[in-house]
């Protein structure tokens, strides 16, 4: 699971499963946190304009049709860069980066490895990891384990980032479904699953998307 280097095991987030994760930092996964209800009910502030839902429409009836066939790949381009695209996750002091490497030492050992798709402060260059660290996995098959790989990139950007008290967020997509999940202090709760193939479903995903960007601008805020 580990290599070494200068006596320091480093650990692909790749190969982090849950138990790793939990073990090592001395976290735990309860059923809820205020944080991500919170994050869930967002929604509720965000709204759907004609052209979202036009476009959100084409991609869904596309996806409803072909999703279970589509490798990882064409399920980013076909469908999963639709909606983030959508989104528009590009403001004035932050951005989204794809396929960049994350590495965070923490003295007894070394977490590193590429995320697939974060949003940073920076524009041109990921200066410091905020919200947002997303898996694509296509089906429930593979012996990998997302959620396990997902939590340890959030660790490691909270490391990075040297503000242990903030929440970080993630999401994790098998596929159809969306979960969304957060770590507070010592603590992760992962959401219900949302089935991106149901419209409604797939408009409580992009907006609670929407309203994510609010939470990168306080943090921006403060700093």
């Amino acid at each position: 699971m580990a290599t070494v280097s200068s006596n320091i095991p480093k650990y692909n987030f790749e190969r982090c499963d849950k138990t790793f994760v939990e073990t090592t930092f001395g976290i735990s996964r309860v059923e809820n946190l205020p944080v991500l209800i919170d994050w869930i009910n967002s929604k509720n502030a965000e709204t759907v304009n004609d052209f979202e839902e036009k476009i959100l429409e084409i991609a869904r009836k596309k996806a409803s049709l072909r999703i279970n066939d589509w490798n990882e790949e064409t399920l980013k381009l076909s469908f999963i860069s639709t909606i983030l695209n959508l989104a528009e996750f590009d403001g004035k002091n932050y951005s989204a980066f794809a396929d960049e490497k994350l590495e965070a030492n923490f003295g007894n050992l070394i977490l590193t490895g590429k995320i697939d798709w974060f949003v940073a402060k920076g524009l041109y260059k990921p200066q410091t990891p905020y919200l947002f660290f997303h898996e694509y996995k296509r089906t429930k098959q593979s012996s990998s384990d997302p959620d396990g790989q997902l939590l340890a990139e959030m660790i490691a950007a909270r490391f990075l980032n040297k503000q242990p008290e903030d929440t970080m967020y993630g999401i994790v997509v098998w596929g159809k479904e969306w979960y969304f999940m957060t770590l507070k202090n010592d603590e992760y709760a992962i959401s219900k699953a949302l089935d991106s193939t149901v419209k409604e479903e797939l408009f409580d995903i992009f907006k609670i998307l929407k309203s994510s960007k609010r939470v990168i601008e306080e943090r921006l805020l403060r700093g």
